[in-house]
């Protein structure tokens, strides 16, 4: 297993093999997430009933050797290790990431030509995920004529249902982008289903002119302006940003607008309880 941390600082490569100058010589906290539970227990019935159940936060603890290199030393590790970061897993072809923070740093005794360390990072968050997010167009108007037409042709229709399909067994937050490409400046209304969860999210009369575009983050609870202007206060009373999730499988979504010119995309992560078999 390989790991680079990284950050605007720089990048530390951890390697699990013989090449490079940082080496793995054990890792812990990369496998399955550990839960907190809260339990009820009963006199006289065997057992227990677990009433709560909660994904904790993810710590990963790395002993290393390091092989004093005069292209990095010390003290420039300990300034990237300094400011949170990332990491970044490779193992059997698959590379995830998770984000997170040094916790803790600790100096051992040099051996020769190698310091040895041990160094545990916090992960707020979890989960890994793919390098890349996952997009989906979702809502925008499709061309039908392509190379010639006869009357009567319909010249355009709305694309506004689609199948995403989430490969992962954990559910995952996206993120909503809905750009208004008209002209005039109207008040428009949009919502967004998710028939397989029977969630919605709607905002109605909420302004609109050219160029606009509206991000939904699901995950940060945020209904924003590209300028960053707080648009929650146009969300509808039905509408519960916590409620509107891709559950694992199939999710059939789609988009109504009342004839104002839009395109909608989705974007999300996978999310993943180990770094990788």
């Amino acid at each position: 297993m390989d790991i680079i941390y990284r950050n605007n600082e720089g990048e530390i490569p951890f390697s699990g093999s013989s090449k490079g100058y940082i080496h793995i010589t054990s890792i812990e906290g990369t496998g399955l997430i550990e839960k907190t539970r809260k339990s009820y227990n009963f006199p006289t019935i065997p057992g227990q009933s677990t009433y709560y159940e909660k994904d904790r936060e993810r710590v990963i603890t790395m002993s290393c050797d390091y092989e004093i290199n005069p292209d990095i030393s010390m003290e420039e590790i300990i300034r990237i290790l300094y400011h949170k970061g990332e990491l970044i897993v490779s193992h059997n072809g698959v590379e995830r990431k998770i984000a997170c923070y040094c916790q803790e740093l600790k100096m051992g005794e040099t051996v020769g030509k190698y310091k040895v360390f041990a160094v545990q990072f916090v992960c707020d968050n979890p989960y890994f995920t793919k390098l890349e997010k996952e997009y989906y167009p979702l809502f925008n108007t499709q061309k039908n004529i392509k190379n010639g037409f006869s009357l009567p042709a319909v010249l355009s229709q709305r694309t506004n249902t689609r199948i995403i399909d989430n490969i992962s067994y954990i559910s995952t937050c996206p993120k909503v982008y809905v750009f208004y490409k008209g002209k005039d400046e109207i008040e428009g209304n949009v919502t967004l289903t998710n028939s397989t969860t029977a969630t919605e999210i709607a905002f109605s009369e909420v302004p609109l002119k050219k160029g606009d575009e509206i991000i939904i983050d699901i995950k940060r609870r945020t209904v924003k302006r590209q300028d960053g202007e707080n648009l929650l206060s146009y969300l509808t009373d039905t509408s519960f940003l916590y409620n509107f999730s891709l559950v694992p499988g199939e999710n059939v979504i789609s988009a109504v607008a009342d004839n104002i010119d839009i395109s909608l995309s989705i974007e999300h992560d996978i999310l993943f309880g180990e770094a990788g078999m």
